[in-house]
């Protein structure tokens, strides 16, 4: 979360740890004068200050909750497994101090659980124990990476260490992996790009084109290798819908994209209460959007083309507009027109830019597989069986 204090021609932002939430909130109003306000749509808290201006903690960006959603995600499954409970996925629940977010939550058993990617003090500990008792939860389970010796940690308070399966991913990729033949000859004009498991992006820094000596997926693998560290893989893998002038040179955000899209459009469930269970994907989530999607496909259908849809690595499909059995490239005006004739079903319409279409837009690379939850995107639903282990500490 961002703090941000706006005053006169001053402005103060900084990034907080969720534990010193309210530590900040009672600095704020300590050194302001002036009153709360109801936080709007991405805010925590709202302060409005006596003098002029407001001071602001902000949620989590966009980028920030996918960076942690793989990991609570896995995490929640993994526990759901162990304690024999589903958990409602990242809550967010309004207090007198401000919004505060879950990353888990039993009702039934009033549990809530906290994962975190980094290492555990006691000063976690201490937050977790106030937010439960302030929120009226009797159990909490922590999960993370790691945990600090000698911890004082109150009974209702369980802790359990994360360890990760990365072995099975990379075994898939380094053996199994393929791009579909209905976008191979794409690849080597779209700039491809990795998250990586600590939260921070990287790109593909050569062309993938095929030779005589070398195919896409051995120049793909030798990238693929290179950016992956301490036996970690990137966790999500993306390309870009528009052709690119150069698209190595994007990897350093100095690329140039060209007016030819992808005809592609993302599917999502409109779910807000994303329910984990031992299964560690939301069922629910894929039905509902799977129904969605079909009417995608029938639209483009009635409009010439072929269609294919595949699993989008979470709780949604991409839908993908084809001819001649290979993806077709549209323009954006078009693109955008599509996606305003669709906007009812697909997520493309808010996809926008000055311009019209935003022609930045990245999507999931096809027969990649999203590691929050091992779902491989492609057509049919293949899952790999991540190994991961939770341990009592």
């Amino acid at each position: 979360m961002r703090l941000v204090i706006q005053q006169s021609r001053n402005t103060i932002s900084k990034y907080i740890e969720e534990k010193d939430f309210a530590k900040v909130v009672k600095w704020i109003k300590h050194n302001y004068d002036g009153h709360e306000e109801k936080p709007k749509r991405y805010e925590l808290f709202r302060y409005v200050l006596k003098e002029g201006g407001i001071a602001v903690i902000y949620r989590d960006n966009r980028k920030i909750r996918t960076r942690n959603t793989w990991i609570e995600i896995r995490a929640l499954s993994l526990l759901s497994q162990l304690v024999d409970l589903a958990f409602e996925h990242s809550v967010k629940l309004e207090t007198s101090s401000g919004n505060i977010e879950i990353d888990g939550v039993n009702w039934n058993t009033k549990t809530m659980v906290e994962v975190k990617y980094q290492n555990i003090t006691q000063d976690w500990i201490n937050y977790y124990y106030s937010k439960m008792k302030k929120l009226g939860f009797d159990t909490c389970y922590v999960v993370a990476r790691s945990f600090d010796n000698d911890l004082k940690v109150p009974s209702n308070i369980k802790l359990y260490k994360l360890e990760l399966d990365f072995k099975t991913p990379l075994e898939y990729y380094t053996t199994r992996f393929r791009f579909p033949e209905w976008i191979r000859a794409h690849i080597s004009s779209r700039h491809i790009r990795f998250l990586l498991s600590n939260g921070r992006w990287t790109g593909i820094r050569k062309k993938i084109t095929e030779t005589a000596k070398y195919s896409l997926e051995d120049k793909f693998l030798s990238q693929l290798m290179f950016v992956s560290r301490y036996g970690e893989i990137p966790i999500k893998l993306y390309y870009s819908m528009a052709r690119m002038v150069n698209p190595v040179s994007e990897y350093a955000g100095k690329g140039y994209p060209m007016p030819y899209l992808l005809l592609v459009f993302d599917v999502d469930a409109p779910i807000t209460h994303f329910i984990i269970d031992k299964k560690g994907f939301c069922e629910s989530c894929l039905e509902i959007s799977k129904n969605i999607a079909n009417v995608v496909q029938e639209k483009l259908t009635a409009l010439g083309y072929e269609t294919k849809r595949l699993y989008s690595g979470v709780k949604g499909f991409h839908v993908y507009g084809l001819k001649d059995k290979e993806v077709v490239e549209v323009k954006p005006d078009e693109m955008m027109q599509l996606s305003k004739d669709l906007q009812e079903f697909v997520d493309n319409v808010n996809f926008r830019s000055s311009l019209g279409f935003d022609v930045h837009r990245i999507i999931k690379l096809p027969n990649s597989v999203d590691l929050t939850t091992g779902i491989i995107v492609k057509e049919t639903f293949k899952r790999l069986k991540l190994r991961d282990s939770l341990i009592p500490l």
